[in-house]
């Protein structure tokens, strides 16, 4: 086969003029130079089948001198690693972890929805030792989970609360940032082998408590982690980037006038700016960056990515009417748990009323931890939609939000508002959230400027929550990979739910072709 292909070691652009090649395979077209390109060298190799061999020894070159973090797909050098039976990586996260550990100081920074937890996680398992995990409070519980579904060996984790001491014999220790500066002298005081610090972007103010105690806690290996790395600036990575590189990123004047565009004003230093963008993306993936994002890696993802959040635990009165239920373990439910649950979705039972009584206190509730989620969704996705199933929970959730921020549809929304509303959620960069009844807005609506759907309540029918969250995944948003995540409490009603509907879904065969949140629980 001729070789008619070029590649650029700067931009990590394949480029072939072998135009029969870049169409067979669905590289990018380029209608100027008549040529097809790809980043992505797996996709080059298989076209070029007698310079593969070459192709990806170049490309692992790259890789190992981190200057490949940007490709789309990387080629790892491993072909398994220590995680549960029955569990896979998509090959992505195999090279992430491998960058991961080739680079002690990590900013992973993946686009939401590629799976940046389990990437950190696994790496741990080849690391050993002490891990701390240092997240947002909304995302305490999740962390412990996917621990407990990805660890090998098992490990044993402990979560702080409050002001609640700390458990040294732990293999995994999360606590949340707000209450980091705390527990500072005991966990200073471990030898920790991994730190990791979700949300990362929580640490770019120098000056705050938090930031302070993330930087004093001590570690072998730091990952940090977010799907925004600049969420408005460059000068708010600085701090993250000091953690990760002291000697590459120590000198504040050379960063802030070389990156920040530093003017020097009556009021002192304006470093609010951004400037040589490109030259700073490079610098960060040769150094501690990687970065992939979603339309990156779309031919490894499903077409929808679904995850079950835990925000807390469940209301004591929510756990008082399980008992009442005879329902003891909602995480664990039996056959006739099942079925006692089913009734109440037909409304029998004395014990109805009060269940949708508790169900909508318990969503009212369950807002002060899922807005602040839902306000990290907004910074990771820059644009969100979530849904809920009453009325109180829409505007909630809304209220919260700047009047140009949001739009929302309930069943009170004349057909015309409705049409605005979308319309405004659809063009205006401005507008990064939509908020609607699953009933009222969960049919009939295009919603393709968003590709990630949050259920901040449960329908009782999987079938409302698929058509729901296909107002993102549809025709406008093609090849597109979906992120759906249904916030949940823990031992909660909530819970049970969840659970009753992913074993409902079960037993059908077309729920859209789709096992709905029976994947989220392996």
């Amino acid at each position: 086969m001729t070789m008619n292909l070029h590649f650029d070691p700067d931009t990590l652009v394949y480029t072939t003029s072998d135009l029969d090649i870049g169409k067979k395979y669905g590289w990018l077209f380029d209608k100027p130079s008549n040529t097809y390109s790809t980043t992505n060298p797996l996709e080059v190799s298989r076209a070029y089948e007698d310079k593969a061999k070459d192709i990806l020894e170049v490309a692992k070159g790259l890789y190992r001198t981190r200057r490949f973090a940007s490709a789309a797909i990387l080629p790892s050098t491993k072909t398994e690693w220590p995680i549960p039976a029955g569990k896979s990586l998509y090959e992505y996260q195999k090279a992430g972890i491998e960058f991961i550990l080739a680079t002690p100081n990590t900013l992973l920074a993946d686009e939401m929805g590629v799976g940046k937890t389990i990437q950190a996680i696994v790496a741990t398992n080849v690391l050993g030792g002490k891990t701390l995990v240092i997240c947002p409070a909304s995302l305490k519980i999740n962390w412990s989970r996917e621990f407990a579904s990805w660890s090998v060996p098992e490990k044993r984790v402990a979560i702080i609360s409050g002001e609640k001491g700390w458990d040294a014999s732990a293999d995994v220790t999360i606590i949340n940032y707000d209450i980091l500066h705390r527990n500072g002298k005991g966990l200073k005081s471990q030898e920790w082998e991994t730190v990791i610090c979700d949300e990362c972007h929580y640490l770019q103010n120098p000056k705050t408590k938090r930031t302070k105690a993330a930087m004093r806690v001590k570690s072998a290996n730091t990952i940090m982690i977010t799907g925004t790395p600049i969420t408005s600036r460059p000068i708010n990575m600085l701090p993250v980037l000091k953690r990760l590189d002291k000697a590459g990123w120590h000198h504040y004047p050379k960063f802030v006038y070389r990156y920040c565009a530093a003017v020097n004003t009556r009021f002192g230093l304006d470093v609010s700016g951004s400037s040589n963008e490109v030259e700073l993306s490079k610098r960060l993936r040769s150094t501690v960056m990687i970065r992939r994002k979603k339309d990156e890696v779309l031919k490894e993802l499903p077409p929808k990515v679904k995850q079950v959040i835990e925000l807390g635990a469940g209301r004591k009165g929510d756990k008082e009417l399980l008992k009442v239920l005879g329902i003891t373990d909602p995480e664990n439910l039996s056959e006739a748990d099942y079925r006692k649950l089913m009734k109440f979705q037909q409304g029998q039972g004395a014990e109805f009323s009060e269940m949708s009584t508790i169900r909508k206190e318990n969503a009212i509730s369950k807002l002060k931890e899922a807005v602040p989620f839902i306000k990290d969704a907004v910074v990771n996705s820059g644009k969100v939609v979530v849904f809920a199933h009453h009325k109180e929970v829409v505007h909630g959730i809304a209220g919260q939000f700047g009047e140009g921020e949001v739009v929302t549809i309930t069943g009170d929304t004349s057909m015309t508002k409705r049409q605005e509303a979308v319309d405004r959620f659809q063009t205006d960069p401005a507008v990064g959230l939509f908020v609607g009844n699953i009933q009222a807005a969960g049919v009939g609506l295009t919603l393709t400027a968003s590709s990630h759907v949050i259920f901040a309540e449960l329908d009782w029918v999987p079938g409302n929550m698929d058509q729901a969250s296909d107002r993102c995944h549809r025709i406008g948003a093609v090849g597109d990979s979906v992120l759906i995540q249904y916030l949940v409490l823990g031992g909660s009603i909530d819970a049970a739910m969840a659970k009753a509907l992913a074993a409902k879904a079960d037993t059908i065969d077309s729920v859209l072709d789709d096992v709905w949140l029976s994947e989220c629980f392996q």
